[in-house]
C-alpha cells in the first residue's frame, strides 16, 4: 500500500557571505497522509555564489 506525502521549505535565514555569496538555511519538514507527525523535518544549508 502507498500513502500520499508532501513537502514543505520554509526560509529561516539568509546571511551575506565572504566571496559575493549568499548563504540559505531552509527547513524542510515532509508529511505522509493520515500519520499525525511528520515523517521527517530537517535543516539545509546552500551558498549561492555570483
Amino acid at each position: 500500500m502507498f500513502s500520499k506525502v508532501r513537502g514543505h521549505m520554509k526560509l529561516l535565514d539568509a546571511v551575506a557571505i565572504d566571496g559575493n555569496g549568499m548563504q540559505f538555511t531552509w527547513e524542510m519538514k515532509i508529511e505522509r497522509e493520515g500519520s499525525e507527525k511528520p515523517s521527517c523535518i530537517a535543516e539545509s544549508l546552500a551558498r549561492y555564489y555570483v
